[in-house]
């Protein structure tokens, strides 16, 4: 089995601490934009449930009126 030789730095082969810090700050971006996108897409549903509900009673309205 091969041995390091002695000019072996083991920062040039590992990401060290501004890896780990640039991919800490990445993995809080992606889980930000997911709660975001989850209160959106909560929202969008949200607003065509009361839509649709809306129409519904126009309808019930229009018909009690004829």
């Amino acid at each position: 089995m091969p041995t390091p030789g002695p000019e072996f730095n083991e920062d040039t082969v590992t990401p060290g601490l501004f890896g780990f810090l640039t991919m800490f700050v990445i993995a809080g971006a992606v889980v930000l934009l997911a709660l975001d996108m989850v209160r959106r897409v909560r929202r969008t549903t949200y607003r065509a449930q009361l839509a649709e509900q809306l129409d519904a009673e126009e309808q019930e309205r229009d018909a009690a009126e004829r």
